[in-house]
């Protein structure tokens, strides 16, 4: 199962991330650890087929790549961050794929595939 996941208290940025990088990886299930009230109020109550898991909805154990946007960090990516860990201390091979704007910062997560620029949002890069 291909995972793509936001940071918490996800901004318009991180959504419109979620959702274009959707169109690269159709199959894969879109997770929001947490989003800001502005967020949250557009998605309860503009119509959309933004087909939004819940993190505890996803069984970790049956992810196979795991896509994060607008972060790279790894307490900003909610439960997911386990599979990372895991990858560290099992030694297992799940892909990450990082899409991301932010500037580095020490103990950034790292990925298979990195796409990092410094423009003004993910949803540009994407």
């Amino acid at each position: 199962m291909d995972v793509i996941v936001t940071h918490t208290n996800a901004d318009f940025d991180a959504l419109a991330s979620l959702v274009a990088a959707s169109l690269l990886y159709p199959e894969a299930s879109l997770v929001m650890p947490g989003s800001h009230e502005h967020v949250d109020e557009f998605l309860n109550t503009c119509p959309h087929h933004i087909p939004l898991v819940k993190i505890n909805k996803i069984p970790l154990e049956q992810v196979t790549r795991l896509i994060i946007v607008d972060t790279r960090q790894l307490g900003r990516i909610g439960k997911l961050k386990d599979i990372i860990k895991n990858n560290v201390s099992n030694n297992k091979k799940i892909p990450i794929h990082i899409f991301d704007h932010h500037p580095s910062r020490a103990n950034d997560i790292t990925g298979e595939i990195m796409v990092i620029r410094q423009t003004g949002a993910t949803t540009t890069i994407l």
